[in-house]
This record gives C-alpha cells, structure tokens and sequence, in this order.
C-alpha cells in the first residue's frame, strides 16, 4: 500500500495524500458548514489509514458530464480512505447526510459507487494497483429516522419496493452487502464490484459524531 500511495502522489502531485492516520481521523461535509440542524462531521476512531482527498473525484467528473455518461458518474462522496487489516486490503468511501429519506440514502449508495469508479479509473493508471486485491465498503452517515420515516420503510418494504427495501434493511441491519452479480445486473455496462456498506445512525440530530474503525470492518 506504501508503494501504491507513493506512485498516486507522484501522478496526482495537485491532489497527494498527507500520509498515514494512525489515530482518529474527522470526515467534512463542507456544503454543511455553518447550516443548522445538518450533520457536519463523522470522526473515525483508530483508523490506520491514508486519506485520499475526495476533491480528486469530484474534478473528474467533467468529463463524464461532457460524455453524456450515466448519472452515477456524475456523484461523489465526502471522504475516501484505503486501509489494511488483517493482510486485506480496502478502499472505504464515507457520504453524510441530513436526513434518512429513501431519495437521500438511495442517493448516498450512488456518491459511493459513482466516487469508487472514478478512483478506480484513476488508480488504474498505477503500476502497483491491482483491483482484485482490495475490498470495496462505504459508510453512511445520516441522522436517525424518525418514527413515521420508519413506518413509511416499511410499508415501502411490504409493498414490494426495491428502493424503500434497500433503505429498511440498511438501517435494520446496520450493513447491506451488494454481490458482484446484482451489482454487474443492476450496473451494466459499469464494472462495480462486490461491496458492503456500513450504516451509522447519528442520533439527536447532533453537528458532529464519532465512531470506532473497528465497528466498521
């Protein structure tokens, strides 16, 4: 992972990594800053990772907006960081939010997926990349639902809707896993991966939240 930082620095010297985080680490909602009643920050406690800035994926998405490609490749999330346990290698995209609507969450899905992409296409350029040896997650950051928001996943679920499915589950759970094969079906012609997002809910509507690393492996 050393040498592959070492080489997106010396590619990408406008956008470097600082290096290793061995401690806590805070995400930004920059767009947030300042407005009442939105989550702004997520801490990670313990991260041992290296941080590669999100802006690098928000200014290439100019050429996917030029080519008239899908939506997705138009997202992008508010932290990126890749990280090693256990002899495995990850890549983790975080996206906050403000609300835990269908249309936000669904939307948060698609920053993670539409930022992964474009990292992928970038890192690609990198001697030392090699796609199969890391592991895709997201993490995301919304305040909690309240009751009626619960009571509209569910009967979003029971009626068979994919999307009011995805975000219930998501937030039973805790976690939802994306095979490779929906995501291939569902993606077409887009390579996305296998992955598992994470799911942390911010409770009291709080500016700012910390969580441990460990709760997100």
């Amino acid at each position: 992972m050393k040498r592959l930082v070492e080489e997106y620095n010396r590619l990408y010297p406008n956008y470097a990594s600082t290096g290793v985080v061995e401690v806590d680490y805070t995400f930004d909602e920059t767009s947030n800053s300042g407005r009442l009643d939105t989550f702004q920050h997520l801490t990670v406690n313990g991260m041992n990772g290296i941080v590669i800035p999100n802006v690098i994926v928000k200014d290439d998405t100019s050429i996917f907006q030029k080519a008239g490609s899908n939506v997705i490749l138009k997202e992008d999330c508010d932290g990126i960081f890749l990280t090693k346990q256990d002899g495995q290698k990850y890549i983790y995209l975080c996206e906050l939010k403000s609300s835990f609507s269908t249309q936000q969450i669904s939307k948060a899905k698609n920053q993670i997926i539409g930022s992964y992409l474009k990292l992928h296409s970038l890192l690609s350029l990198l001697q030392s990349y090699n796609p199969t040896e890391w592991t895709v997650k997201g993490i995301i950051a919304s305040f909690a639902p309240n009751e009626e928001q619960k009571a509209y996943l569910l009967r979003q679920k029971e009626a068979g809707d994919k999307v009011g499915n995805f975000c219930y589950n998501l937030h039973r759970d805790k976690r939802y896993h994306m095979p490779k094969v929906d995501c291939w079906n569902f993606h077409f012609p887009m390579n996305v991966p296998e992955l598992t997002l994470h799911y942390i809910s911010i409770p009291d509507k709080s500016t700012k939240f910390a969580v441990d690393f460990d709760s997100l492996k």
